[in-house]
C-alpha cells in the first residue's frame, strides 16, 4: 500500500503554526489585536485562523494542521461490485501464486474475465491501483515464500548476546574465495573449506581449519580442538611470530543445523565436557550473524590474492582464477592466521566500539582468572571421534573388515564381556580407542600392520582395487574351472557306472552254472540225501 508522504516543506508550515498557536489552544484568550497580528504573520484569513485553533485543540497535534491534498482520496473506489469481484478474483488467482505471473499476463487475464462476465474493460491503472493497496511483504510472500519475506522486509534484532568470554562460540563453514595449488607440481585442486570458530562476547577467532575435506564430523573436532588449544603451538608451526591468546573450553557452542555439526558424535563429546549445544531456528541465518559477518571479512582478505575466485560471477569479472592460481594451503594457513593476529584482534570492532583482543584480555585480567582447558588433550579429541558398539568375537573386533586385538581387550572377554563401545579416526585405520568406565580410552592395534596412517575410506578403495584386480577371479577362470570340473565329476561317474555294470555281468554268469544242479536237485524231492 502506497501512502502519500508528508514533504518537509508542509511539515515546517504547520509546525511554524503551532508555535504561534500553541499559547491560545491553552487558554490565552485570542483578542482582536491578536488575531490581526496572526493572520499577518501566518498569511491566512480569520476563519482560517480559528480553523487552525480548533484542530490544535482536538488533536493535539502539529500534524494536523497540514493542508489536506486535493483531489481523490487515497482508497476511492468508482469501478461496481461486479468489477471489483474479477479483479480481486484475477488478482487472487493468477498474480498472488508462486508461478509468478507478471503484470502483462495479469492484464490479459483481466480481459479474459471480464469477457466471461459480460462486463465493460477497465484501464490498466485500475488493475495497478488495486495492486498498490496490498502490502509489498504479503505480495512477496505469496509470489515468493514466507523467508523471501521475512529476509527482504524483517528488520533483524541482535536476539544473540553473551555476557562474558567463552559463554558462547559459535562454529560454521564457508568455502574460500579462492583456489589453492600442491606445492610441489603447482596443480590447482581447487577451493578449500573453511572451517571457523568465534567468541561471541568478544568476537575474538578462537580457531580456524582450512582444508578440502567437506564438512564432516572430523573436521568439526579438529577445528574445535584448535580452538581449545593454545595457539603458540599452531604459530610456531606456521613460522609466524604472532600473539594468539585464545584459548579455553565453552560454555556453550552455537551451531546451524548442518548434518555434520549436529552429528552424534559431535553431540556426545560436547555433551561429556559438560558444553551445552545450541542450534539457531532454521532457515534464520541472522541467528548466526557474528560468524557470518567474520567468515564475509574473511574472506575479503582473498580477494586481492591471485586466484580468487571473487565473491560472486560478476566480481570474478573475466579473469580465470586457474590461469592465476599460486597459493598453496600453507600460504593460506600463515595469511589467514596473520590477518586474525595482527590485524582483525587488533582493529576497533564496529560493534564492539573497540578490538576484540583487547575486551577479551580486560574480562580475564578483571576476574583474575585463566580460561578452563582440558586436563589431557588427547582425550578431550577422542571424545569428539565418531562411535560404534561391536561384539568382542574369537578373534577380537571386527570393524570394516579389519581386526583389532589387545591384552585389554582380552581381559574384558574373560570377564564376560560381550561388547564394547570404541572411538575410532576415520583418517588412521591403524587403531581404535575402548572407552573405560572411568572416562580413559585404551588404544587397540589392527592385526595388520600398515607403515602409515590411511584413512578408513582409502583403505576401502584399496581392497576393493585390490580384489578387482588380483584376487577376484574372472569370467573367463570361472568358466574355465567349471568346465574342469564338469569333465572330472562325469569322468568319475562314468567309471563308476562301467565297474557297476561290469561287476554285475561277472554275478550273472556265475549264477548260471549252478543253476541246473539246484533245479535237478528239487526235482527229485530230495533223493539223493537218502541216499
Amino acid at each position: 500500500m502506497i501512502l502519500d508522504p508528508i514533504s518537509e516543506h508542509e511539515l515546517a508550515r504547520a509546525t511554524k503554526i503551532s508555535g504561534a498557536l500553541w499559547r491560545y489552544v491553552r487558554g490565552e484568550p485570542l483578542t482582536g489585536s491578536a488575531q490581526r497580528d496572526l493572520c499577518r504573520e501566518l498569511n491566512c484569513s480569520r476563519s482560517t485562523l480559528f480553523r487552525y485553533v480548533a484542530d490544535l485543540k482536538r488533536t493535539q497535534s502539529a500534524s494536523a494542521l497540514v493542508p489536506k491534498k486535493r483531489g481523490r482520496k487515497p482508497l476511492s473506489r468508482f469501478l461496481t461490485d461486479d468489477h471489483e469481484d474479477a479483479l480481486e478474483y484475477c488478482i487472487v488467482h493468477y498474480f498472488l501464486t508462486r508461478e509468478r505471473q507478471s503484470m502483462g499476463e495479469l492484464i490479459r487475464r483481466v480481459h479474459v474475465e471480464f469477457q466471461k462476465r459480460g462486463l465493460s474493460p477497465v484501464a490498466r491503472k485500475a488493475v495497478i491501483a488495486r495492486l498498490n493497496e496490498i502490502a509489498p511483504r504479503d505480495v512477496v510472500k505469496k509470489r515468493e515464500g514466507a523467508r523471501a519475506a521475512r529476509e527482504r522486509f524483517e528488520i533483524i534484532h541482535k536476539h544473540y548476546t553473551a555476557e562474558r568470554p567463552l559463554a558462547v562460540m559459535q562454529i560454521d563453514h564457508t568455502r574460500l574465495d579462492a583456489m589453492a595449488v600442491d606445492p610441489e607440481v603447482v596443480e590447482v585442486l581447487g577451493r578449500p573449506t573453511l572451517t571457523y570458530c568465534i567468541d561471541v562476547y568478544s568476537r575474538v577467532i578462537c580457531g580456524f581449519l582450512i582444508g578440502f575435506e567437506p564438512p564432516s564430523a572430523k573436521t568439526l573436532m579438529r577445528a574445535f580442538s584448535l580452538a581449545v588449544r593454545p595457539k603458540s603451538h599452531l604459530l610456531k608451526a606456521l613460522h609466524l611470530r604472532g600473539h594468539w591468546p585464545v584459548f579455553g573450553i565453552p560454555e556453550a557452542v552455537h551451531t546451524d543445523n548442518g548434518g555434520d555439526l549436529t552429528s552424534n558424535a559431535f553431540t556426545n563429546g560436547l555433551a561429556n565436557f559438560g558444553i551445552e549445544h545450541l542450534r539457531r531456528p532454521v532457515r534464520r541465518p541472522e541467528w548466526g550473524g557474528h560468524i557470518e559477518r567474520f567468515m564475509r571479512t574473511g574472506n575479503s582478505l582473498f580477494h586481492s590474492l591471485p586466484g580468487t575466485t571473487g565473491s560472486n560471477v560478476v566480481d570474478r569479472g573475466s579473469r580465470d582464477p586457474r590461469k592465476q592460481a599460486c597459493l598453496s594451503l600453507d600460504d593460506l594457513r600463515r595469511l589467514l592466521a596473520s590477518y586474525i593476529c595482527d590485524v582483525y584482534h587488533k582493529e576497533d570492532h564496529s560493534s564492539l566500539g573497540e578490538p576484540p583482543l583487547r575486551r577479551w584480555q580486560r574480562y580475564w585480567k578483571q576476574v583474575g582468572e585463566q580460561p578452563r582447558l582440558p586436563k589431557n588433550m588427547e582425550t578431550f579429541d577422542r571424545h569428539f571421534l565418531p562411535s560404534e558398539t561391536r561384539k568382542i568375537a574369537k578373534y577380537g573386533l571386527r570393524f570394516n573388515h579389519l581386526y583389532y586385538r589387545s591384552k585389554a581387550l582380552q581381559k574384558m572377554r574373560d570377564c564376560g564381556v560381550q561388547s564394547v563401545r570404541f572411538k575410532y579416526d576415520p583418517d588412521d585405520v591403524r587403531q581404535v580407542y575402548v572407552e573405560g568406565n572411568n572416562g580413559s580410552f585404551d588404544s587397540v592395534p589392527c592385526e595388520k600392520r600398515f607403515h602409515r596412517a590411511i584413512s578408513f575410506t582409502e583403505h576401502a578403495l584399496l581392497r576393493d582395487w585390490t580384489d578387482t584386480n588380483t584376487n577376484r577371479w574372472s569370467d573367463a577362470d570361472l568358466l574355465r574351472h567349471y568346465q574342469l570340473r564338469d569333465e572330472i565329476v562325469g569322468n568319475a561317474k562314468r567309471r563308476k557306472r562301467i565297474q557297476r555294470k561290469s561287476d554285475q555281468g561277472v554275478r550273472t554268469s556265475s549264477t548260471g552254472a549252478l543253476r541246473p544242479n539246484a533245479l535237478n536237485l528239487m526235482r527229485s524231492g530230495g533223493q539223493g540225501d537218502d541216499l
